[in-house]
């Protein structure tokens, strides 16, 4: 495959800009961000904090933070370790960082796709393809890739996870090749901390993973070709799910969320969100079950066409599931399919390679053509009105924050009332083809992003009124 480097760095550059912009563009939301930047004091996030909490101002604080963490809420504590520290350091160094895990992602993502092969030579086209399946299909797109709290813990844990399966994903491919880590002390450590670290990340991930690695270990094993890595990464990955997974601080979160959910009017809500979801991801779905569909005979001539093949049925089937057993979740935000997607999105890039590597046809070169002019008018039109909304957001939080921080000592303990953050446009979030983040506050100064919000800033209190609300107030005078 020829490359043009300076094309596909060009390429590179352009996203890592991109994706800087909007993440200068996020201020830290409204909520979570504000919650997580406090010791935590062992209460549920949905209820105010208490007066006498202290901000995370040293490691010290971050470790008390996450051990209180854990025992009381939950286990994500890779997650939230990231998140706190961000919170504590800054947002200007977050912007950085989490752009440059942005573009991990996609190398990763590349890599998985050729073979597990770690090399900086790309192919611009199929960066700028992951990029755009990665704009246009994942459910929410702010809420992953620019909120502290959502970032941390779906796109960081996510990179992390990836991170440990592509050597995985290198021995699948050449598993009849010497080993490089068998027998060295070193490898095997390494593989099995880092499988702590990825195995701690996502719960509706990590299963399946395992169950993966459990079957592919099983085949080596049989064929000889297994390496001590392999095992002490797995062995690692299922601690580490382990520590995530029996948290005692997720039995606390799940009997608090439990107490209004019933299951059949969950599923029911549920049943739309993934659709919502699939919706999203409906032409990739449905190129990567037609081509399936069209390498079946092809693959049974032709043993490494069937390899390919048995390698992207794993990762659709394991995409499906990440999201399919939020079915069951008492809670199922968007972003919930976000773990998903990119399995998906490696498994289609794989029949695409397969498509160049093997000279099968899997789309027609119009079909791409049209499918490039379409993708092209709704990557700009997202992207012009989600900058918009974001520079509204960010103008709106920075006057915000410059009334709050300049409100006089002698009125730091009244309440203070601020207008909320206004529309130009109905709707305008399905613009943006929901990539939008919420920046608003409750009109009760006592409800836990208010109290959060207040006690970041020294304030007494804040509210949030809507422009109508102020109108209809005039009105009734």
């Amino acid at each position: 495959m020829l490359m043009n480097t300076k094309k596909s760095w060009l390429v590179i550059f352009a996203i890592f800009i991109f994706m800087f912009i909007f993440n200068f563009l996020s201020p830290i939301s409204f909520g979570d961000d504000y919650v997580y930047s406090f010791i935590w004091s062992g209460q549920s996030i949905y209820e105010p904090l208490p007066q006498n909490v202290s901000r995370v101002a040293s490691w010290q604080d971050l470790f008390r933070s996450q051990w209180s963490h854990y025992f009381t809420w939950g286990g994500r504590t890779v997650a939230h370790v990231l998140a706190q520290f961000f919170l504590w350091q800054g947002k200007a160094l977050f912007n950085i960082a989490n752009t440059f895990i942005s573009i991990l992602l996609v190398f990763e993502l590349y890599w998985c796709i050729n073979k597990g092969k770690i090399s900086f030579r790309f192919d611009s086209r199929t960066i700028i393809w992951i990029f755009f399946l990665l704009w246009a299909c994942t459910p929410g797109f702010g809420v992953v890739f620019l909120w502290v709290i959502g970032s941390c813990n779906y796109l960081w844990t996510n990179v992390i996870l990836l991170g440990f399966l592509i050597p995985y994903f290198y021995k699948y491919y050449h598993c009849d090749e010497k080993a490089s880590f068998d027998n060295k002390l070193i490898g095997t450590v390494i593989a099995f901390f880092f499988g702590i670290l990825a195995g701690w990340t996502n719960e509706n991930s990590v299963c399946w993973i395992i169950l993966i690695l459990a079957v592919f270990i099983y085949y080596c094993k049989n064929h000889d070709t297994l390496e001590s890595w392999m095992v002490s990464g797995f062995i690692g990955l299922v601690t580490g799910y382990a520590l995530l997974i029996f948290a005692p601080g997720n039995y606390n979160r799940l009997s608090s969320s439990q107490s209004d959910w019933h299951f059949l009017t969950g599923l029911q809500e549920h049943l739309s969100m993934m659709m919502l979801i699939y919706v999203l991801q409906f032409l990739l779905w449905y190129f990567v079950l037609r081509s399936l569909f069209t390498l079946r005979k092809i693959g049974n001539s032709d043993p490494l066409i069937k390899k390919e093949v048995l390698l992207v049925k794993i990762l659709v089937v394991a995409g499906f599931c990440m999201t399919g057993v939020m079915l069951f979740s008492p809670g199922f935000p968007p972003r919930s399919g976000f773990s998903g997607l990119l399995y998906l999105i490696a498994g289609a890039g794989i029949l695409l390679r397969i498509q160049k590597e093997y000279d099968v046809l899997l789309i027609q070169e119009s079909a791409k053509k049209f499918l490039f002019c379409v993708s092209l008018v709704f990557f700009i039109i997202t992207a012009g009105f989600s900058f918009r909304y974001y520079y509204c957001g960010y103008v709106y939080v920075e006057k915000l924050l410059s009334v709050v921080n300049n409100i006089s000592n002698d009125k730091r303990d009244s309440v203070i009332t601020v207008e909320a953050m206004t529309e130009p446009f109905d709707n305008e979030s399905l613009y943006t083809a929901l990539h939008t983040i919420s920046y608003e506050l409750s009109e009760d100064e006592n409800e836990w992003r208010n109290v959060a919000f207040a006690r970041y800033y020294g304030i007494k209190g804040i509210r949030m009124v809507k422009e109508k609300d102020n109108d209809e107030k005039n009105e009734n005078r």
